[in-house]
C-alpha cells in the first residue's frame, strides 16, 4: 500500500494524471483503512488541481465526499458521470 501511495505522489509531482489515477484506483480497491483511502483520494484531486483540470478535480472531490457520507447534494446526478 505504501509503495503505491509513494508512486502516486511521485507521478503527481511529474503531473502524470493517468498514472496517479491508476495507482490510486489500485489503492482504493485494496485499502482496508480509511487513512489509505483518503491518501489515494487526495492524490487524485491534488494532481488534477495541479494540472489545472479544475472541473474534473471538483467532480472527483464531490464524488469522494459523497462516498464518505460527508457531502449531501441535490445535484448528485451531475457528478455521477465520472
Amino acid at each position: 500500500m505504501d509503495l503505491h501511495d509513494a508512486a502516486a505522489d511521485a507521478a503527481c509531482a511529474l503531473s502524470d494524471v493517468t498514472v496517479v489515477k491508476s495507482y490510486s484506483q489500485a489503492i482504493l480497491s485494496h485499502a482496508t483503512s480509511l487513512e489509505d483511502k483518503l491518501n489515494a483520494m487526495v492524490a487524485i484531486v491534488k494532481c488534477l488541481r495541479m494540472s489545472l483540470s479544475l472541473v474534473e478535480a471538483e467532480k472527483y472531490a464531490i464524488r469522494f465526499l459523497l462516498d464518505l457520507g460527508m457531502f449531501y447534494s441535490n445535484y448528485f446526478f451531475l457528478y455521477n458521470s465520472i
